[in-house]
């Protein structure tokens, strides 16, 4: 090859570093002045050795250079096959998430957005905050709705043959609930930039065993021993509390004391370049996760394979689309949970979009909330000028009209009068309203009878109220205890409505039937069925609120003939507890609580007792004789 370059006057580089060339004959011819010229085949050979004298340092340089650009263009190709996280303080990046589990009989969908900040970065670790959360839908599936053969869907219960089995709780699994991934939350993620998890503080733990949704963009990337494909293989724990619900992951705490249950797990993961070009690499990757067979204890299988996307120029996770087969095993019962799970990182685009239609949703939402605050307002004035016209006193036009009204003879005008002062609202009484009113109290009309009660309840306070007793006291419900105790010396009468006590602590109303010799009290409860009787002591007996309405109350002062009281002698040596039955001259006739009745001269009686002898006597003088002639 050499001569063939020779011949066409070609250098070439040998060993040595120089360019031999073919040897040319030194011809010279003389000029006419007799200097020695060389003729142009010498000219030739000096303008080669000039040349080569030139290039030399040159030439000798070309084999070094070449060795530096191999390497450098290794190296260079190594560089471009190494994966790694890279990224800067404060940028920030989110992913769609979608989670599809198949629960036999219905389907349940996870979705929502993964959102991350990076707080600071260096050659080593990446810190970052996550914040984001899923939503869960379910959805039955159109099978579980038709029974066949008059059999429920999903064969006989408790279990069936597609679904979870019933009766056979997986809190921990099929519940959301029973995680923090579904809610929003916020962690703090610490990373090699190879994606090995250093530090993760904050829960937002997945069911169904799928890990923490805030780790779920992000796998465990090759080293530089290791580029098309590697495994990673570690134990984590399955741990269940006393509520049964499932905790999974590499940070599962296990607790000392209200820990219910902790398993170990084996996880492996591989991971094998598919595909790599400047923009992306495509990995294919498998997962398998067991858990030990152990006697009365639940275990796990989960197997998994899809694809992910790494970004190389962004450093960033592009998309993972990965399927899942979950089989759990309880007791006799075997399950098998199809899991479908999408990751897909959103284009700044897409992010400036959202951030868009979020700033569009607050726009909106800020003016639907100024129109409801203006509708509000609206009705407030509203309310106020109808609740100040119902409160408002009767005009002497509006009262000539009612009373007009309530004097007809025509029951739907009086019908309509009533109402109209039910819906007022005045705090001043008009007697003239609430006598007109209290005409229609007894009337056989039904609808008159029941709106005269209703507008007199409304017009006269006090009869409201005791309106609202009286019809407390109707019912077998307990009332408020009044803490009106009832004592020896207290006034009692047949008929009077009272509270008691049987059993228990609550008050119930009732009536007094009779009064007891020994000053005891037999009454009958109020709104029960039958004639339902108790026999109480009086401190199992509470007086009724005085705005009580008392029917049968009698109207002079001998209602207190059977009252039972504590008399005592001058010395104050003697007392007895007797009701007061008379005066017969100069002595006081009693019944003792025993029944026998006792004469005792007043003289010999306390001044408390002589006081209240005279003021027994001076009522009974006062007693109104209906043989008297007026």
């Amino acid at each position: 090859m050499g001569r063939v370059l020779a011949k066409r006057g070609i250098a070439f580089l040998n060993a040595s570093g120089f360019i031999p060339m073919q040897p040319q004959p030194d011809n010279i011819t003389i000029n006419a002045r007799g200097r020695r010229r060389p003729n142009a085949i010498a000219k030739k050979t000096l303008l080669h050795r000039v040349i080569n004298k030139m290039m030399r340092p040159l030439i000798r340089c070309i084999p070094i250079v070449m060795l530096v650009s191999h390497f450098v263009c290794q190296a260079c190709s190594a560089q471009e096959k190494l994966l790694e996280y890279s990224w800067s303080k404060d940028q920030k990046f989110s992913f769609e998430i979608q989670i599809e589990v198949d629960e036999g009989d219905q389907t349940t969908n996870y979705q929502g957005t993964t959102n991350y900040t990076v707080d600071s970065a260096n050659a080593e670790q990446l810190a970052l905050t996550y914040q984001g959360g899923l939503t869960a839908s379910t959805k039955p599936k159109e099978s579980a709705r038709k029974p066949t053969f008059g059999i429920p869907p999903f064969g006989v219960p408790p279990f069936g043959p597609a679904g979870l089995p019933r009766g056979i709780p997986f809190p921990g699994l099929a519940s959301p609930f029973a995680t923090t991934g579904i809610s929003q939350a916020r962690n703090k993620i610490t990373m090699s930039r190879l994606g090995k998890l250093l530090v993760l503080d904050g829960s937002s733990q997945l069911p169904f065993l799928l890990g923490n949704l805030s780790l779920l963009p992000f796998e465990n990337l090759p080293t530089e021993e290791a580029i098309e494909a590697w495994t990673i293989e570690s134990t984590v724990s399955i741990s269940e509390d006393d509520s049964g619900r499932f905790h999974f992951g590499p940070f599962a705490q296990i607790q000392k004391s209200n820990q219910g249950s902790v398993q170990s797990a084996s996880e492996v993961t591989k991971y094998n370049i598919n595909s790599s070009n400047d923009m992306q690499v495509t990995l294919d990757k498998t997962y398998r996760l067991n858990t030990a067979l152990v006697d009365g204890r639940d275990s796990f299988e989960m197997s998994g394979k899809g694809t992910w996307i790494f970004n190389r120029i962004d450093k960033l996770p592009q998309s993972s689309d990965m399927k899942f087969e979950l089989i759990v095993r309880r007791r006799n019962a075997t399950v098998s949970i199809p899991i479908v799970l999408k990751c897909n990182r959103l284009t700044p685009e897409r992010i400036a979009e959202r951030e868009l239609e979020a700033k569009r949703k607050a726009k909106e939402a800020e003016a639907n909330m100024a129109e409801a605050k203006s509708k509000m307002e609206e009705h407030r004035k509203l309310a106020e000028e109808a609740k100040a016209k119902e409160e408002a006193p009767l005009s002497a036009e509006e009262k000539k009209g009612l009373l007009t009204e309530l004097d007809s003879e025509t029951p739907n005008t009086i019908i309509e009068a009533l109402r109209k002062i039910t819906r007022k609202k005045s705090k001043e009484t008009d007697t003239e309203i609430v006598n007109a009113i209290k005409k229609h109290l007894g009337s056989t009309n039904f609808m008159v009878a029941k709106l005269s009660e209703r507008a007199l309840e409304n017009a006269d306070p006090v009869f409201g109220k005791a309106n609202a007793l009286k019809k407390a006291y109707e019912g077998s419900s307990p009332v408020d205890s009044t803490n009106l105790e009832v004592l020896s010396t207290t006034p009692l009468y047949v008929g009077q409505i009272v509270q008691i006590q049987e059993i228990g602590s609550f008050w119930f109303a009732a009536e007094i039937r009779e009064l007891l010799p020994d000053g005891r009290v037999l009454a009958k409860y109020q709104g029960w069925g039958g004639n339902r009787t108790a026999t109480l002591a009086r401190r199992n007996i509470q007086l009724a609120p005085a705005d009580l309405p008392q029917p049968h109350k009698p109207a002079t002062a001998n209602v207190t003939q059977h009252e039972s009281r504590l008399w005592s002698d001058a010395t104050g040596g003697f007392k007895v507890d007797a009701v007061f039955m008379g005066v017969d001259n100069d002595k006081v006739k009693l019944r003792r609580a025993d029944g026998k009745e006792v004469s005792v001269p007043i003289a010999r009686l306390s001044s408390i007792d002589q006081e209240y002898i005279k003021k027994m006597a001076d009522a009974i003088k006062n007693l109104d004789n209906p043989f008297d002639p007026k």
